[in-house]
């Protein structure tokens, strides 16, 4: 029901950010303490939650950081956030206006994605006002709400695969053929399927679906630290180049 919803969620999340902004540790970041305030049909409500940094390149580059939540069943109990369990915040990048840009731009793509497949990650389009709980200005920025990738499978009945080194010939020959020409479309070449690089596999009825997400390094945003991968025969990423399997028209 949570993505099902198309109008802007806003909502206050209030934690410990100075600590938060200097956890870039990808492999063992905290679990930080934090409230969600949001307008229920009573008034505002609050909520305890749990979040930590994510990711790998924007952890590293930006400002401030992806985030991700962690709701207790318990306290979420017949709230918009009942179902999300650990869903993903995509952030703004840094303090500028054409990152918030990039921010509404990336989620338009995840909204194009399912129009064509339902295996593809949900999202839903917040406001968020962030609080540092040890005082200072409150900054309020776009972003949005990914479903979690565990949950998502369990709600397509598939089962998750990690193991790397999959070739696109052994994914389901529509789910490589829209792999391939979805990534195209949108000028994207910062994915592996072998690497799982902003690849998820499931299986579904026996099958294997390839799932892509992180859009920011694609052309179609063109954000200004997306740069093509020197092995790759293009200067920029507004080139587009094809890098999925050979397929007949049907």
């Amino acid at each position: 029901a949570f993505f099902r919803n198309d109008s802007v969620l806003p909502f206050t999340l209030r934690t410990d950010l100075r600590s938060l902004r200097r956890d870039r540790d990808t492999a063992d970041s905290p679990w930080r303490e934090a409230t969600i305030t949001w307008s229920g049909a009573d008034g505002p409500r609050t909520a305890p939650l749990r979040l930590r940094t994510r990711g790998a390149f924007r952890l590293r580059l930006c400002t401030f950081p992806p985030i991700r939540l962690r709701f207790a069943q318990d306290s979420v109990r017949g709230t918009p956030w009942r179902d999300l369990h650990r869903p993903k915040l995509v952030t703004h990048c840094m303090e500028r206006s054409e990152y918030e840009q990039n921010v509404l731009q990336e989620y338009a793509l995840y909204r194009l994605l399912r129009l064509v497949t339902p295996y593809s990650y949900p999202a839903r389009l917040v406001r968020v006002t962030y609080e540092d709980a040890a005082g200072g200005q409150p900054v309020t920025h776009y972003g949005f709400v990914l479903e979690d990738p565990d949950h998502f499978a369990e709600r397509v009945h598939g089962a998750p695969l990690t193991r790397p080194g999959v070739r696109q010939g052994e994914i389901h020959r529509p789910s490589a053929a829209l792999l391939g020409v979805w990534q195209y479309f949108i000028a994207n070449t910062d994915w592996s399927l072998p690497g799982l690089h902003n690849i998820a596999l499931l299986r579904i009825d026996s099958v294997v679906h390839a799932v892509p997400y992180d859009f920011d390094w694609s052309g179609a945003i063109n954000a200004s630290y997306a740069r093509p991968d020197p092995s790759l025969p293009i200067r920029s990423v507004r080139e587009r180049i094809y890098r999925g399997l050979c397929v007949n028209a049907e």
